[in-house]
C-alpha cells in the first residue's frame, strides 16, 4: 500500500481554503491516476486504506475550514473495491465544483484589472476585520442551515450556493457586493417561515448583510451609522 501524501502536505496546503481543497483533490486523484497505470486498475482492494484516509483528512479540513460548497460524502460499506471507487468518485466531483469557485475568482480577477485600467467604476474592498466577520458568520451559517431540518433541500443548496461565492468575493476587489445584499431576501423567508427556529440564520445573514453596508459606504463616502439596512427588517422578527 502506498500512502497518497507527502508527510509534509498539510503544512504546505495553500492557506486559501478552496485551493487547499482543491490541492487535497488534485493529490487524491493524481494518486488514483499513477495506480491506474501501475496496475491497469484503479480502483484496488489494498488502496482502500489510502483513500480512507484522504477521506477522513478532507472530512476534518473542511470542518475546520469552511468550503461553503454543496457536497456529499459518500456512503461506504464493507467491499473495500468499491469504497476505494466512491471516495474517488467523490474527489473527482468535489474537484469539479471547486474549479468552478477557482474559475470565477479568475473571472473577477480580470474584470478587477481591467476595471482599474478604464477607471469606471466604484471598487468595494474588504479591510481585514470585515473579512474576518463574513468569514466567522460563513462558517457559523454554514453550520446552521444543515441542522435546520424545516429548510427545504432546494434552498439549503441555493443557500450554500450564494454563501460559497461570499466566501471568494470577501477576499477579491469587487464592482458589487450583490451577493451579500442578496441575503436580505433570504433572511426576510427564513425569519417569516421558520420563525424562533430560524432566528440564528437571520441573524448571522444580517451580520454579514451589516459588513457589506460599511464596506458600501466605506467606498462612497458615506457614515454607516447614518443608515442601518436591518432595522428596517426587524419589524418582520417574531417576537
Amino acid at each position: 500500500m502506498t500512502d497518497i501524501f507527502a508527510e509534509d502536505f498539510t503544512d504546505t496546503l495553500p492557506a486559501d481554503v478552496v485551493l487547499a481543497g482543491y490541492a487535497i483533490c488534485e493529490t487524491v486523484l493524481d494518486f488514483n491516476r499513477r495506480r491506474l497505470q501501475e496496475t491497469g486498475r484503479s480502483s484496488l482492494i489494498e488502496d482502500q486504506h489510502a483513500y480512507l484516509n484522504a477521506l477522513a483528512m478532507f472530512e476534518v479540513y473542511s470542518e475546520t475550514h469552511a468550503l461553503n460548497i454543496r457536497y456529499e460524502t459518500p456512503n461506504l460499506g464493507t467491499d473495500a473495491e468499491k469504497n476505494s471507487k466512491a471516495i474517488t468518485d467523490f474527489f473527482e466531483k468535489l474537484k469539479a465544483n471547486l474549479n468552478e469557485l477557482i474559475v470565477q475568482q479568475k473571472l473577477s480577477d480580470f474584470r478587477r484589472d481591467y476595471a482599474d485600467k478604464f477607471n469606471k467604476t466604484t471598487f468595494f474592498r474588504f479591510t481585514d476585520e470585515d473579512r474576518n466577520h463574513v468569514k466567522n458568520a460563513l462558517h457559523e451559517l454554514r453550520v446552521l442551515v444543515g441542522d435546520l431540518d424545516t429548510l427545504a433541500a432546494a434552498h439549503k443548496i441555493r443557500l450554500l450556493n450564494r454563501l460559497g461565492k461570499i466566501h471568494v468575493d470577501v477576499d477579491l476587489t469587487l464592482m458589487d457586493l450583490d451577493h451579500m445584499w442578496g441575503l436580505l431576501g433570504d433572511a426576510f423567508v427564513i425569519s417569516a417561515k421558520h420563525g424562533k427556529a430560524g432566528r440564528l440564520i437571520v441573524e448571522r445573514l444580517y451580520q454579514i448583510v451589516n459588513t457589506a453596508w460599511r464596506v458600501q459606504a466605506r467606498a462612497e463616502g458615506i457614515n454607516p451609522q447614518n443608515v442601518n439596512p436591518v432595522r428596517l427588517f426587524r419589524d418582520a422578527w417574531p417576537r
